[in-house]
């Protein structure tokens, strides 16, 4: 039988491009279920040379790139994290790892030809995420801990946090500070063993979605029920909604299934609205079943936490939508159906949801393509792709950047081209159109920063920044003037 264990763990990064930018900095602390550490984890990661730095993250976490220079490979580093992840029975958390870090790495995996997916169900593994459980502490059990007013206002930083509660052993941004302080949080809110119990099950799919249906009595069904309203728990939500909204649920949606819709009650009074499908749209909520917003039921324990404001205005849309069941009923036709748009262009860096679910023999092809090169840097199952163009161009790329003496010939253009395009500051975007840093804005921002009030290590980081930038990419840029 699979023993469970928690990987307490926390990335720093290149940049906040969760497709675009790289690890920089990993660090894990692995515990059983009570807490205990069983062994911990430290890499720090040199930059791919497509790689562009972003010098406000590296002011932040103060990694200089002369220690990155001693660390190891992108494609080693990722490898390392990816088997501490898989590791059978490991529940990966940490603090707002659901909102960066998880998918920050879901592309690294991909980059890196490794499966993207499987830390999140393969072999008893899954995630959580302390950020929104600190949420919901805060608004039921303050008790556990200290909250931190930073301006005479509560804050949720995990520096904050860790810093009032004394549970900081290092500077924050440093990797294994921050795992360190996510694991002292993780112990005071499990003092409260029914409620720490109580929260976890929001992390698994169908617990989740087992209470929504509690709570919402049959919005599930096809029919428009009566009392289908809950409570939706969610740090995006604000301090001025105490970060807790009232919404209706619309039900699952059709394409993806691990969404389930919420209409928002708190923005606008419909009565006084002209209210249509389309136009209610914008207050639509897309909950990923196992992630925030955590759903509560519509209860006066729960209640006593929202805006007296939001309170009365829900109250008032729920009598309307109950007058009106026929532009409900088409509301939830227009939400549930709903997809992502399409966007053209996309990097292939960055095309991970824009392409199938990679195939047990993709995986396969992978893994023993990744392996070949490693034992003896040989290419030849680079063909074995053929049916698959973009695999395969994913691999040359690969190639390009940890192997690039094993590229053949006819892909050598190809890279060129990528090059280029990085060296003349070409849009490259992913897929929600945002674009790729390049290495003149880079260069412009860090030029920006050396003249704000900096300490002496974030100076000193910063001005190996702007060497990296202007030595790494001198060469590109005489090429493409050339």
């Amino acid at each position: 039988m699979t023993e469970n264990t928690f990987l307490f763990y926390d990335l720093e990064t290149s940049g906040l491009s969760k497709t675009f930018d790289q690890v920089v900095e990993f660090a894990a602390i692995r515990t059983s279920l009570d807490f205990v550490e069983i062994e911990r984890q430290h890499i720090y990661v040199k930059l791919t040379k497509d790689t562009v730095p972003s010098p406000e993250a590296f002011i932040t976490h103060q990694i200089g790139l002369e220690k990155l220079a001693s660390g190891v490979s992108e494609h080693e580093a990722i490898n390392q994290i990816h088997t501490c992840l898989n590791k059978p029975g490991t529940i990966s958390l940490g603090y707002n790892t659901l909102g960066f870090d998880d998918e920050f790495l879901r592309f690294s995996f991909a980059r890196c030809l490794l499966p993207p997916y499987t830390h999140q169900y393969l072999n008893s593994c899954s995630r959580m995420d302390l950020y929104p459980l600190v949420i919901l502490y805060f608004l039921y059990n303050k008790d556990v801990m200290t909250w931190p007013e930073i301006d005479g206002k509560f804050s949720m930083k995990l520096e904050h946090i860790a810093g009032c509660n004394n549970w900081l052993t290092g500077q924050a941004h440093h990797a294994m500070t921050d795992v360190e302080a996510t694991l002292s949080l993780a112990k005071a809110l499990a003092k409260d063993e029914n409620m720490w119990q109580f929260a976890l099950g929001y992390f698994n799919k169908n617990t989740d979605l087992e209470r929504i249906r509690t709570y919402c009595k049959t919005v599930l069904s096809n029919h428009i029920p009566q009392a289908y309203q809950a409570l939706l728990v969610y740090g995006k939500f604000g301090r001025a909604n105490n970060f807790i909204v009232p919404a209706i649920c619309l039900g699952v949606h059709k394409h993806y299934t691990n969404q389930v819709i919420w209409l928002r009650l708190d923005k606008v009074d419909l009565q006084d609205a002209e209210a249509n499908p389309l136009d209610l749209m914008r207050f639509i909520v897309r909950k990923k079943l196992a992630e925030a917003p955590i759903v509560l039921p519509w209860k006066n324990k729960y209640l006593s936490q929202m805006p007296e404001k939001n309170f009365k205005l829900a109250n008032n849309n729920l009598g309307f939508l109950e007058a009106n069941p026929a532009l409900c009923k088409q509301l939830r036709e227009v939400a549930l159906v709903e997809q992502y748009p399409e966007v053209s262009g996309v990097d292939l860096d960055a095309n991970l949801y824009q392409i199938p679910f990679p195939s047990r023999q993709i995986q396969f092809l992978c893994h023993d393509f990744i392996k070949s090169l490693q034992q003896a840097e040989d290419s030849s199952l680079l063909e074995a792709f053929t049916t698959n163009k973009i695999m395969q161009q994913k691999a040359v790329r690969y190639m390009w950047r940890f192997y690039p003496d094993c590229l053949p010939a006819a892909f050598q253009e190809d890279m060129q081209q990528y090059w280029q395009q990085i060296a003349n500051n070409d849009t490259i975007i992913d897929f929600r159109s945002n674009a790729r840093l390049t290495p003149a804005e880079a260069l412009e921002r860090a030029l920006a920063l050396k003249e704000q009030d900096l300490s002496p290590s974030q100076e000193e980081v910063l001005r190996q920044i702007l060497n990296y930038l202007q030595q790494n990419f001198k060469q590109v840029v005489a090429d493409s003037s050339a």
